[in-house]
């Protein structure tokens, strides 16, 4: 947006409406220049900020970034020049936040239970972080919204995974139209696969023969090469995994990998919905080399 200005006429402000929704939580972002004077926020209330108890103010003093969490009490945006002779706005960010009464956690077929997690926003990306001990119980479970609108896929929690490994990646900038945080491993997926089956590639080889006709070896690394097989899957699980080999952080059961093959081709069989496919990869960091001048 480009920059309004506010100057000490009485009761001048900015009203933007309508922007929120009353009851649902929100994160602004307000940015404040050329300010002499104090800027007032109203339309959301404040939540305690953490860990010292105390609240988020709603206003700032000069110039700066306001930065205000809570609950809309209003649908309007209201922004005021409360003393001083001017002040500019130069941007705006909004960001929903879920509140801890949005969702509930479903343990098919029982009742519903209340799911206990940790919600923030980071570089406005909204993270959510699900402690399942809270619940103290495996079995199928799906998330739904408070008014059961919305209902997830199956989640099958269980503290044993048998023929399943866990993989995760992360890239070190955003990419793939995803917002990545400092390289936090921020997608994780555990599916039916197997790891195995290694090849072995010289990547660097130099011989000679001596006056016998004897072949010595001057250099030589080589690079262990695993095939990842994964079950048969859904679309969706295919794409995962094949924006996670193009990250730079792939990684299997802690372990890091690269993709060293070609495209992530799953095999498709007429009309099923499910495929099965099979990806080359290497291990980070190996070090098999052989050098006879050592």
């Amino acid at each position: 947006m480009d920059a309004i200005c506010l100057t000490d006429q009485p009761n001048e402000g900015m009203i933007f409406q309508p922007l929120f929704v009353v009851g649902k939580k929100y994160q602004l972002k307000i940015y404040v220049s050329g300010s002499d004077g104090v800027v007032s926020v109203s339309g959301v209330g404040y939540i305690p900020a953490v860990p010292n108890n105390t609240y988020l103010p709603n206003t700032i003093v000069g110039d700066g970034e306001l930065t205000i969490e809570g609950i809309a009490y209003n649908t309007n945006l209201t922004i005021n020049l409360d003393s001083g002779t001017g002040a500019c706005i130069d941007s705006i960010f909004i960001y929903e936040m879920l509140a801890t009464n949005d969702f509930e956690l479903f343990q098919a077929p029982s009742t519903y239970v209340p799911l206990t997690y940790n919600a923030e926003v980071i570089n406005g990306v909204g993270v959510f972080t699900v402690d399942w001990n809270t619940t103290n119980k495996t079995g199928i479970w799906q998330i739904v919204t408070a008014d059961h609108d919305l209902i997830s896929n199956q989640l099958d929690i269980q503290l044993e995974h048998p023929c399943t490994l866990l993989l995760r990646w992360a890239c070190e900038s955003d990419a793939y139209g995803f917002a990545f945080l400092d390289n936090y491993p921020l997608f994780l997926l555990r599916t039916e696969a197997k790891l195995g089956n290694p090849n072995y590639e010289d990547l660097r080889n130099e011989q000679y023969a001596d006056a016998i006709g004897r072949i010595r070896t001057l250099y030589n690394s080589k690079r262990k090469i695993s095939i990842l097989r994964i079950a048969e899957s859904p679309e969706y699980v295919h794409d995962s995994i094949n924006i996670g080999l193009g990250c730079d952080l792939f990684v299997i059961d802690f372990l890091a990998y690269a993709h060293v093959g070609e495209n992530y081709t799953p095999t498709w069989r007429n009309s099923s919905q499910l495929a099965p496919s099979s990806v080359e990869l290497a291990r980070q960091f190996q070090h098999l080399v052989n050098n006879s001048c050592n």
